[in-house]
């Protein structure tokens, strides 16, 4: 699986290029879980590049969540079918969901550019 990490006004936005499934999570929650061990508390998981996500993927986003206990985990660029698990699993109560990168950023800046 292909991560690209940047830095987007003070977030660290982690965007997958591939399906987070039982096959590709754990290499993606070893990277995740490095970044937040070293500081990254502001993070933005942009899944524009991701068409699925399984059980795997689902307890991953919980996992980071509760590593981030004070720091904030948003999920980007959802399609469909992933808003639908996260409704479906109730996640959508406790991660907060933006349509881009871009407009949450804009909105929700941490450093000034």
């Amino acid at each position: 699986m292909k991560l690209h990490i940047s830095d987007s006004q003070g977030w660290t936005v982690i965007c997958p290029d591939g399906d987070l499934t039982a096959e590709t999570v754990p290499e993606f929650k070893s990277i995740a879980m490095g970044l937040i061990a070293d500081g990254h508390r502001q993070v933005i998981l942009n899944l524009r590049d991701v068409a699925y996500v399984d059980s795997s993927g689902l307890g991953t986003m919980v996992f980071m969540l509760k590593r981030l206990k004070k720091g904030n985990l948003v999920i980007a660029a959802v399609n469909e079918r992933i808003t639908g698990l996260l409704e479906i699993t109730g996640l959508d109560a406790f991660l907060e969901v933006t349509p881009t990168v871009e407009q949450f950023v804009n909105t929700h800046p941490l450093t000034t550019s």
